[in-house]
């Protein structure tokens, strides 16, 4: 499978490319009154707006106060009718096997890797499994579980 790549709060995540409708860098995410804590706010690319994630709020890192310039992954309408998340920074596309990924939907991982937050997204569905890439470990995400993740 072939993986878009991004790192938030230092470590890398990424999803399936054929999910992925394109990455946008320096876009400026306008934060919308009384939505959602884990939403970002919306961005206007070419006259459409794009409700964006914070995947450092989901996963319950900590906020970084120096972000202003972000990048965003958005995706295909498959996923979610103009949704895309923002990241810290964008990586490559890779080619990963997928027997190499680690299923984690399963339950909780033996090893301890996970704080609290993750492992419950986890279960959430958000995590799809962990896999290792030349980088490090990588945390493959399914895009579909972005919006139900969401706090309304």
């Amino acid at each position: 499978m072939n993986l878009c790549t991004f790192r938030i709060s230092d470590r890398l995540f990424g999803v399936e490319i054929d999910l992925v409708k394109e990455v946008v860098e320096h876009a400026r995410v306008v934060g919308v009154p009384h939505a959602s804590p884990d939403a970002a706010g919306l961005v206007n690319i070419r006259g459409k707006l794009h409700l964006i994630a914070d995947l450092r709020r989901l996963f319950g890192f900590p906020s970084d106060p120096n972000r202003s310039d972000v990048s965003l992954v958005l995706f295909k309408p498959a996923v979610g009718e103009s949704l895309g998340i923002l990241v810290d920074k964008l990586g490559e596309v890779i080619s990963m096997d997928a027997s190499l990924v680690e299923d984690r939907r399963a339950g909780e991982p033996k090893d301890g890797s996970l704080a609290p937050d993750e492992r419950r997204k986890a279960r959430q569905g958000l995590a799809l499994g962990v896999g290792r890439s030349r980088e490090g470990l990588l945390v493959l995400l399914d895009p579909k579980g972005i919006l139900p993740a969401l706090r309304f």
